[in-house]
């Protein structure tokens, strides 16, 4: 058996969670074509992040069916590009990517021109899908359903934003028209559809989610908005612009939106925020926030975020400070909501240290523990402020303070920034980690190779280390192998390994392995059937060759190869054909009757041997003796072949000359037997006792009994016998079994105890016995 050895390190370097975050790795895609857009939606979650571009053409002319871009992280900060997907039934113009959303093994990606149901038919134009992929054991991300509105129509835009957290996956139709059971028309007033993953694996929608005071666009504004403002019109209150899902919090913007919380005061697109609670499995509404200070056309809503008790809510497009001074036309601001033990949502208006006008700051947000990520795509300066790039783009970092309040920490670009990046259009937060796209990017991963908006995205992370160098000495046994970081070893020699620890700094570590010869051996071993062989911890019981691995007391392994010759089982089987009356010895054992035996013979220096020993009789011979009609008895063995018979008298023994006959009539009382001979064998019956030759009468006929034969009451009829009598009654063994007087002429006796059988009954008178056979049979 291979033993491994795995090493362990825990580096020592320092690990500092500071408060500046630095770029470490630019993404752009593998396959970057002029106008992909990659970076337009971005989401991050732990260990995994999802970049999407809508604009992916696959070989088409600007056919716009999009993809997406999956990023593992595999060290401290070391994200490595693991994937690309896309839907599998993709169409021109779908625009796969721009949404998407990741937690955990499920991201969600929306495509918001997708115009089939999830059968692939049904052709409805821009009704809008979303697709679910999971990731598997051995890390790939398949898609597992495409999924789409219950109420679903042309131009609904579903999939225009999606999120996930869990099990459970919300996607917006900012211009779906119908309330949540599929009535009350209101021009894009929008929607928000919640799925919720089963036990099964799938994914079912469980609750259409709507505006609770929705109505219809209340046509109001500030008149004096300067018409720059016309491309940014768009009609109804597009609730679902914006999503934003954490536990069983759900919050929704609608940056058309017109009016305040209480449903009043209508100022055109001045924009709202919808707060959902999910209580016993439904969601309910539980707070409608709106900015402080309300205008026209100031976009509250367009971004949304929400990370437990805190939310964040963005206005792109708002003109004053967080001081509601300081006008500059569409600067933008940011108001974060804080959730009280009372569970009312208090807000803090934030902007940038160094905002301007048209920055845009407000378009993405995301929220993370104490940490808040604000996009402004159209920032124009780096982040000292010394060099302006028309739309390059920026992003703002701002921090929880001890007393809740948040403060602005950093202003990040990107490292290769150019005009028209838009560096901020899409951002997400995770622990310790940032990730910005800039979808218009056009320089390549390495910032070299120009493809116009091909799009690109940027990490970022708050984590500083120091790399540490390692070296170590290790001795291994023939058969061990060292794992260092994903590299394992087997032979001697010099290693060098970078690791990339995913909770400490990485280190280089060089490894000097000796790794010891292995140490063979051949042993040969017999044994007797029967017996088993150890070796270490494996027990043999079959001839054959073994490899066994045991492990010395230096600590190293031996292989020793047993060649086990097993014996095979000795057994000796004989016959014997005996003789009534003869035996057999085999070894301690005398055997005399038909069968089967089995005797062990155990020896000290050879193996045992196992002796059955088979028994049967040459022939058999019936050694019972019956009388025929007093006084002749006869030998119950059949008279063939060459049987042979001798009558003998018992006591005194005396062999009867001329008696060889089967059958024999005794001249006088007295024990008679018979030696029998048959197929060379010979026996002796039984001694049988005749009885009543002695006496001077023999007759028969003076007297009767009946019934004969009898169960057992018979009687006695003794004619002309005028004298008393008595009578004797003989078994066929010749014993006495009744003896008595009799007075009367006619008698009736009960011998129903007598078993059945033939019987003799003797009558005696005035010296004279009579006699008769009678027979009991129940």
């Amino acid at each position: 058996m291979k033993l491994f050895a795995t090493l362990i390190l825990v580096s020592s370097c320092l690990l500092t969670h500071a408060q500046t975050f630095t770029e470490i790795i630019k993404t752009a895609a593998f396959d970057r074509e002029a106008e992909d857009r990659m970076g337009y939606a971005v989401d991050i979650a732990g260990d995994y992040a999802i970049v999407g571009a809508y604009g992916d053409d696959f070989g088409g002319l600007n056919p716009n069916m999009g993809s997406a871009y999956i990023f593992e992280k595999t060290g401290i900060e070391d994200w490595v590009f693991v994937q690309k997907i896309f839907n599998s039934d993709q169409d021109d113009y779908d625009r796969f990517g721009w949404s998407v959303g990741i937690d955990d093994d499920y991201a969600v990606i929306g495509a918001y021109g997708e115009d089939h149901d999830t059968a692939d038919g049904a052709y409805l134009s821009k009704a809008g899908s979303a697709y679910i992929f999971e990731r598997d054991e051995f890390g790939t991300w398949n898609e597992v359903q495409k999924i789409v509105a219950s109420d679903r129509d042309s131009s609904d835009e579903y999939g225009w934003t999606v999120d996930v957290s869990g099990s459970t996956i919300i996607v917006g139709a900012h211009k779906e028209d119908h309330d949540e059971i599929g009535e009350d028309f209101i021009f894009r007033s929008g929607s928000v559809y919640v799925y919720d993953r089963g036990d099964d694996g799938i994914w079912v929608e469980t609750q259409k989610v709507v505006a609770w005071d929705r109505q219809a666009d209340s046509g109001g504004g500030d008149e004096d908005l300067d018409i720059w403002h016309y491309q940014d019109i768009d009609y109804g209150d597009l609730f679902g612009c914006s999503i934003g899902l954490s536990g069983d919090y759900m919050i929704v913007g609608a940056h058309n939106g017109d009016y305040n919380v209480d449903g009043l005061g209508g100022i055109s697109q001045a924009g709202a925020a919808y707060i959902f609670k999910r209580d016993a499995g439904v969601w309910e509404a539980d707070q409608k926030v709106v900015a402080t200070i309300r205008g026209g056309w100031d976009r509250y809503g367009y971004s949304v975020a929400i990370d437990s008790n805190v939310a964040v809510v963005g206005a792109k497009a708002e003109d004053h400070s967080e001081f509601e001074g300081a006008f500059l036309h569409n600067a933008g601001s940011a108001y974060i909501y804080t959730r009280d033990i009372s569970g009312v949502w208090g807000a803090q208006k934030i902007d940038a240290s160094d905002r301007d006008v048209g920055d845009h700051f407000g378009i993405e947000v995301d929220v993370a523990g104490d940490y808040m990520v604000i996009g402004a795509e159209a920032q124009n300066f780096d982040e000292d402020v010394a060099d302006e790039l028309p739309n390059a783009g920026a992003a703002y970092i701002f921090e929880k303070e001890d007393d809740g309040t948040w403060e602005e920490i950093q202003k990040i670009d990107a490292s290769d920034r150019d005009s028209l990046d838009l560096f901020g259009d899409a951002v997400a937060i995770s622990e310790h980690t940032i990730l910005v796209g800039a979808w218009q990017q056009d320089l390549d991963s390495a910032s070299m190779l120009y493809t116009e908006d091909a799009g690109a995205a940027y990490f970022f992370s708050s984590i500083t280390c120091t790399e540490e160098t390692i070296t170590q000495d290790v001795d291994l046994c023939a058969g061990e192998s060292l794992e260092v970081g994903l590299s394992v070893y087997t032979e001697t020699g010099t290693y060098i390994d970078t690791l990339l620890n995913s909770d400490a700094c990485d280190s280089i570590v060089t490894t000097n392995l000796s790794v010891a010869p292995l140490i063979e051996s051949t042993t040969p071993v017999n044994l007797c059937f029967g017996e088993t062989y150890e070796i270490g911890g494996s027990v043999y019981t079959e001839s054959g060759t073994y490899l066994d691995t045991l492990t010395s007391i230096s600590g190293c392994d031996s292989l020793v190869t047993t060649e086990l010759n097993i014996a095979a089982d000795n057994i000796v089987e004989q016959s014997f054909n005996i003789c009534p009356g003869e035996s057999v010895i085999v070894g301690e054992s005398i055997y005399s009757e038909p069968g089967s035996y089995t005797d062990l013979f155990e020896f000290e220096d050879a193996c045992d041997s196992t002796v059955i020993t088979t028994v049967d009789f040459i022939t058999e011979i019936d050694i019972t003796v019956n009388d025929v009609e007093f006084p002749i008895i006869s030998s119950n063995e059949p008279e063939v072949g060459s049987t042979s018979y001798q009558w003998i008298k018992c006591d005194p023994y005396e062999i009867i000359v001329g008696a060889t006959d089967i059958d024999f009539t005794p001249t006088e009382d007295g024990e008679y037997a018979v030696i029998i001979e048959k197929d060379f064998c010979v026996d002796t019956s039984a001694c049988y006792n005749v009885v009543g030759l002695g006496i001077s009468s023999n007759l028969q006929n003076q007297f009767t009994i009946y019934p004969n034969p009898s169960s057992g009451m018979i009687t006695i009829d003794l004619e002309n016998i005028e004298a008393e009598a008595s009578i004797i009654i003989y078994n066929n063994l010749g014993a006495i079994v009744f003896q008595n007087s009799i007075e009367n002429s006619t008698t009736t006796c009960d011998f129903s105890e007598f078993s059945n059988g033939v019987y003799l009954i003797h009558v005696i008178s005035n010296n004279t016995v009579r006699y008769r056979k009678f027979e009991i049979v129940k």
